[in-house]
Formats: C-alpha cells, sequence, structure tokens
C-alpha cells in the first residue's frame, strides 16, 4: 500500500514537473511575442529614440496612434466640384478618331482577327488568353 502510495505521488511529481515546463515555455512564447509586436510597433511609429532594454509601449502606441491621424488626405477636405475642375483641367492625350475606336462595340471579325493572327503553342498567360491584345 505505502509502495502504490510513493509510486502514484512520484507520477504526480513527474506531471507537476512537466506541467510547470510547459508554462515556461508557454511564458517565453508569450514574451517573444510581445517582444516582436513591440519591435513592430517601434519600426512604424519611426521613433529616433529607444531606451536600452527600456521601452515605452504607451508611448510608441501614442505616437503611432497620432501618425494615423494626421494622414496626407482627408475625406472631408475634398470637394466633389473642386474634383470636377480638377478633371475639367486635364488634356485628354486621344484625337477623336482614338476615342471613337477605343469606345466603339467590339464586333466578331475583330475577334475572329485577332486569334488568327494569335501565335500557336504558346502556355496561358495569368487572364488565361496565349497572347497579348
Amino acid at each position: 500500500m505505502i509502495g502504490r502510495l510513493l509510486k502514484k505521488s512520484s507520477t504526480n511529481q513527474e506531471a507537476k514537473e512537466r506541467y510547470i515546463k510547459e508554462m515556461k515555455a508557454n511564458e517565453n512564447e508569450v514574451i517573444k511575442i510581445k517582444k516582436e509586436k513591440l519591435n513592430g510597433v517601434i519600426i512604424r511609429s519611426k521613433a529616433n529614440w529607444s531606451e536600452k532594454n527600456e521601452k515605452s509601449n504607451k508611448y510608441f502606441y501614442g505616437l503611432l496612434k497620432t501618425r494615423k491621424k494626421t494622414t496626407l488626405f482627408r475625406k472631408n477636405l475634398v470637394l466633389a466640384s473642386s474634383q470636377s475642375t480638377l478633371l475639367s483641367n486635364i488634356e485628354s492625350k486621344l484625337n477623336e478618331a482614338e476615342i471613337y475606336s477605343l469606345d466603339k462595340k467590339i464586333d466578331k471579325t475583330e475577334i475572329m482577327n485577332v486569334f488568327e493572327e494569335s501565335p500557336n503553342n504558346k502556355s496561358s498567360g495569368p487572364d488565361g488568353l496565349c497572347f497579348e491584345f
């Protein structure tokens, strides 16, 4: 009876030791992930300094948050009328014949001509066609 109790307590002790080792490994993994995340925040914040072995997470997260707010373009600052004014001042680089050629519908003969002029024995590209238009 005492032998069984001693055996049971030793297996419990081994289980506890395995559990403690696993917990320490998990804790080290969490610390590693936090450091990686902090390094990413430091890089994204473009801070010029960080103290040796003492980094203020609050500082870097605050700096990153501030930089996100100060964006180059803001939705509320652009008026629809200014967009149309901008577009009206852009000169067209196409002449009337080119515009007509691009706007007209594609007919079957044009498609057949492209297929007939395409090279044979070519592998298809990302669009599934084996040639360029």
